[in-house]
């Protein structure tokens, strides 16, 4: 048997409570064969109480691992717990602490399979705390293999179990926690990796059988020749490195120790004097097989004396830590083994023989009673396991008690130690003399067992079940799972796949809808289309780019063509009215698109315009969105009839009405006086002039200035102005009427160049004249060369420049001066007469 306690204790109870309870194995989740048993407390209760501690470490957690050897029985294992509580709980009442105590069985499931009893570990768990007084408790303390060494090995010695300091049955070397994760591997069916370890030592051993290696020494040197290096060497132990991977492997067992010889022992041991049983360093104990009854004797005397020492050392503890009573030491050394542990009744004959003594009479000799469960109490005596026979009655004896009853005098055991208030072994083993109670009791015992393998059988039974229920049941939902998934992919691709068609159906219908709607902006004349909807073209105000119409309504517009082909209009007199062919629907007869559609592309089949009612018309030419912003504005502005500023250069309001200027000149809102410009498509721009400002439309382009023509001209001025033509006019009208103008705006470029060399060869053509009146300055002078240099061979080219200013127009000022002069003095002399 084998006390250990874990590296543990931090965290919550659900930890050590689920590891020791639960039906699978946490590393492999096989299940447990045979389930682990709780045998004693109450795993939700240790868990709360864990869970409810405020300290650092919470618990202590161990195992009484027994060999499979041991076998021990269920009375015995429950008296190895009463034993092993009152020894780590000294003197603390049971009420006071809390423990878990789980029965593992299933580490033994090969050697029960082989035939063999089941290996026993008895886990155990208990929280870290006095229930009285709330105080840390701690039973495994640092050196806590010293306080329970000796306990383990008395307990060994008394019951023979297998002692883990045996030499025996000390392995050659330790695989260490590789053998715990080779255990569970096996245990899953999983086949476990090489242990280099485990190489390692196999190539000593070869070594040993040949008789190469015969010491720690020797082990040293064949590491080294097969290019090893050792690291550190103990004791115990010799640490190896494999150098080309730096692996490092502690070597631990019988033929590692510095004292092992080939002989099989340890010098250590052939020279050393045999230690104290109940001595608590961490080396075995000596002695490994007892073989006499004195022996034995000896070691258990000497161990009980070193528990009793360390048990009433740790209850001086308690007792001043939590006020605690001194330990029960025969609970210690020699629990109670009966059958029923726990609700187990104290029989008449123990009672009297407690209270009795030596007084005590057996009033029924046919049937002596087994151990009784509570030994007498006497300090230097000890009940016998096995009671003496019942002598004859005494027949010349009257008494009749004397001939009724035999007085039983148990026979005194050889005093170990007067401390120990202990009496004899009480084992079952040894308690049962009377032939019928023993089979009585094997019986019971036969069918209980039989009773609780089968309880097993059935609740493993029960649990495989379950556990293939469930695992059937998880099969079946994950299967039905993955159908659902799958189900809800394939809708999920078919919603997509009819979301995808609809939307591509719904663009292709959209382009379809839109490249119907681009091709009704570009196939239809929007002017003819006008024109078929009432409105009137306005020759006169329309050129190439634009086209001018006007309804009965009063409703005036302008049709361009934009430079993407769509025909595009503008209302004169709402600004909001304009766009396209389907707004110039839309804004007119206040139909849906659908409505519009079905309009245009009827009106486009099968046009309604007939010949009779209006006369087509060309299209536009296209114009940049700059050209159409300037004909939308030069569109909204007034026709001037009157300026005052052009009234201050001196033209008169009968030059702006006249037939030769009217239209020519308009007013914007601002009152500036509007010029506009024109080339062989129509509108480019417009100059803007008022007093102290001369501007030029934004995105537009200068062309030429002209009056209004007229069949019977036979004359061409050409200025650089329209107030120098309009001022030349108002100076020579009657002498030449039959004359036309146009104005350059000042320095002219190649395109204008171009329109007054067609204006000059349109004259020359019909035999009219061509006079050069640009300003009498060296510009004007450069200008007029230029010209005569451009006009046509066959021309009447003449150079008319002002003789006494700049321009026409300061001509025309100083006329108008002298006139008022004149007229001033011819009313002064008409007074003085």
């Amino acid at each position: 048997m084998l006390v250990k306690f874990f590296a543990r204790g931090v965290g919550s109870g659900s930890g050590p409570v689920q590891y020791i309870t639960r039906l699978d194995s946490p590393n492999t989740g096989q299940l447990r064969e045979p389930a682990p048993e709780i045998i004693r407390g109450n795993p939700e209760l240790t868990q709360q109480l864990i869970d409810g501690l405020d300290f650092q470490y919470k618990y202590n957690s161990g195992v009484l691992s027994f060999a499979t050897s041991d076998a021990p029985t269920e009375p015995e294992q429950q008296a190895i717990i009463d034993s092993f509580e009152e020894y780590a709980f000294a003197g603390i009442n049971p009420d006071s602490y809390n423990t878990l105590w789980v029965r593992h069985t299933h580490t033994g499931s090969d050697a029960l399979r082989a035939g063999f009893a089941n290996r026993v570990e008895l886990h155990f768990v208990t929280p870290k705390v006095e229930l009285d007084t709330g105080k840390s408790l701690n039973i495994a303390p640092p050196g806590w293999h010293g306080y329970f060494k000796p306990w383990q090995t008395y307990w060994n010695i008394k019951e023979d179990w297998a002692r883990p300091d045996d030499l025996t049955r000390q392995r050659i070397y330790q695989p260490g926690y590789q053998a715990l994760i080779d255990a569970e591997k096996q245990r899953a069916g999983i086949s476990a990796s090489p242990d280099p370890k485990k190489q390692l030592t196999e190539y000593i051993t070869k070594r040993i059988e040949f008789g190469l290696v015969t010491n720690q020494n020797d082990i040293v040197k064949a590491f080294a020749e097969i290019g090893l290096e050792i690291s550190r060497q103990g004791k115990n132990y010799i640490t190896v490195v494999d150098p080309e991977t730096n692996n490092k492997y502690r070597l631990k067992g019988g033929i590692y120790e510095a004292d092992w010889g080939l002989g099989g022992q340890s010098e250590k041991e052939d020279h050393r004097p045999e230690q104290t049983p109940g001595g608590d360093s961490r080396t075995r104990t000596p002695g490994i097989e007892t073989t006499t009854e004195s022996t034995k004797e000896r070691d258990l005397n000497q161990l009980q004396a070193r528990i009793i020492e360390l048990a009433i050392s740790r209850a001086s503890y308690h007792h001043s830590r939590y006020g605690v009573e001194q330990p029960n030491l025969q609970k210690i050394l020699e629990p109670t083994m009966d059958l029923d542990v726990s609700h187990s009744y104290e029989p008449l004959s123990g009672y009297l023989g407690r209270e009795l003594g030596s007084d005590w009479i057996l009033h029924n000799a046919d049937y002596p009673e087994a151990n009784p469960t509570r030994p007498d109490q006497s300090r230097n005596q000890t009940t016998r396991r096995d009671f003496e026979p019942a002598t004859e009655p005494n027949p010349g004896d009257k008494d009749r008690r004397n001939q009724q009853r035999n007085i039983h005098h148990p026979s005194p055991r050889p005093t170990t130690d007067p401390r120990l208030d202990v009496p004899g072994s009480t084992l079952p083993k040894n308690g049962v003399t009377n032939e019928r109670t023993r089979e009585s009791t094997e019986v019971i015992l036969s069918t209980a067992s039989q009773g609780i393998q089968r309880t097993n059988i059935e609740s493993v039974q029960q649990v495989r079940t379950g556990h293939e229920a469930i695992r059937r049941a998880e099969q079946t939902a994950s299967d039905v799972c993955q159908r659902l998934e799958r189900t809800s992919q394939e809708l999920d691709q078919l919603h997509f796949s009819i979301h995808r068609d609809l939307e591509r159906g719904r663009r292709a219908l959209e382009r379809s809808r839109q490249a119907e709607l681009d091709s009704f902006k570009t196939e239809i004349n929007l002017v003819d289309y006008a024109q078929s909807q009432g409105y009137q073209y306005l020759t006169k105000q329309s050129s190439r780019n634009s086209a001018v119409l006007r309804h009965d309504n009063g409703d005036k517009i302008v049709v361009a063509t934009d430079t993407d082909g769509h025909g595009v209009y503008f209302s004169i007199i709402d600004e909001a009215d304009n766009g396209t062919i389907i707004d110039f629907v839309q804004n007119r007869s206040n139909l849906s698109l659908g409505g519009v559609r079905k309009e245009l592309r009827d009106w486009r089949d099968e046009p309604r315009m007939q010949t009779s009612k209006f006369i087509p018309r060309d299209k536009p030419q296209p114009i940049n969105s700059d050209h159409l912003g300037v004909i939308k504005a030069i569109s909204r502005f007034k026709v001037a009839q009157k300026h005052d500023y052009l009234e201050k250069r001196g033209i008169k309001q009968s030059i702006l009405k006249s037939d030769r200027f009217m239209g020519t000149v308009a007013i914007d809102n601002r009152g500036n006086a509007i010029f506009p410009h024109y080339d062989q498509n129509g509108l480019t721009g417009f100059t803007a002039k008022n007093e102290n400002f001369t501007g030029f439309s934004k995105g537009g382009t200068k062309a030429l200035w002209r009056s209004q023509p007229d069949e019977g001209d036979r004359r061409l001025v050409i200025v650089e102005s329209a107030i120098d033509a309009m001022s030349y006019h108002q100076l020579f009208s009657e002498k030449n009427p039959h004359t036309r103008y146009i104005s350059t705006g000042g320095t002219i470029s190649s395109s204008q160049l171009d329109l007054i060399k067609t204006a000059m060869a349109d004259m020359t053509k019909i035999g009219g004249e061509i006079v050069i009146a640009t300003d009498n300055d060296q510009a004007g002078n450069k200008l007029a060369q230029t010209l005569t240099k451009e006009a046509p061979s066959k021309s009447k080219i003449s150079r008319d420049a002002p003789k006494q200013g700049k321009d026409w127009n300061e001509i025309l000022q100083q006329t108008r001066q002298q006139e008022i002069t004149r007229n001033t003095q011819d009313k002064s002399w008409g007074w003085s007469l």
